[in-house]
């Protein structure tokens, strides 16, 4: 954050896992469960606070792209935000399709995801998309609070599980599996400027320098980091 390593808290979930049903607080004061969006493609976006430039900018942008999306995709926008504090902000932005939460109460989504910031109890930038069922299909962590997502992995997977994902089997992905048969996501790292994100393949160029760089396979894959999310070992440098 602002350049400076940041500690996050909680349980960091990973494409395949079930995603967490936490209860969040929706604009009218009143729980929100997650599992009441089964049924839909689940874009859910984390972001540390409506009030500030780059977190406005993401918002409105999927707003944007929800008009697009149809009717069986939900974009959730999560901050630790007040529900009085994001009423404001869809007023005033004219937000309409984009579903603002907060997690200010209790910070559950912040720790079933694994995104809340230790030190500032506000959530790290990252996206999430979720099949009709309920499983997490993809992961991006934008390493720097203050940078943009990159958009288009997310909408293309978005697309692709709004459009057949039930009608034909799951297309093959270049990951490899834990000793258990589990399947272990790919996690990259720009080796310019320490972006991170989880797919099959990496960019040819990186989201957050725009430049075209080698990334790092940064994936746990021994026993001694549990076999699942990056390996804290390969992350001290870029």
């Amino acid at each position: 954050m602002g350049g400076l390593p940041v500690t996050l808290v909680g349980t960091p979930v990973k494409v395949g896992d079930r995603m967490p049903d936490v209860a969040l607080v929706g604009n009218d004061l009143k729980d929100v469960l997650l599992r009441s969006y089964e049924g839909k493609v689940l874009v859910l976006s984390a972001v540390a606070s409506l009030d500030t430039e780059v977190c406005n900018l993401e918002t409105r942008r999927f707003n944007a792209e929800a008009a697009r999306l149809g009717e069986d995709v939900r974009i959730l926008t999560v901050s630790m935000d007040l529900p009085f504090a994001q009423r404001r902000w869809c007023g005033a932005a004219g937000v309409d399709r984009v579903v603002t939460l907060s997690d200010h109460k209790h910070a559950a989504f912040g720790e079933g995801f694994g995104v809340l910031m230790k030190d500032h109890r506000l959530l790290a930038r990252a996206v999430f998309v979720v099949d009709r069922d309920g499983t997490v299909r993809y992961i991006q962590i934008v390493e720097e609070v203050g940078k943009e997502p990159n958009y288009e992995p997310v909408l293309a997977e978005v697309r692709r599980l709004a459009g057949d994902d039930r009608r034909r089997p799951e297309e093959p992905r270049a990951d490899t599996t834990t000793d258990r048969g589990e399947r272990q996501p790919t996690w990259w790292k720009c080796a310019e400027c320490g972006y991170m994100l989880q797919a099959d393949v990496p960019p040819e160029t990186c989201p957050s320098c725009h430049r075209r760089c080698e990334f790092r396979d940064v994936s746990c894959y021994t026993p001694d980091c549990g076999m699942r999310g990056p390996d804290s070992r390969l992350l001290g440098g870029r």
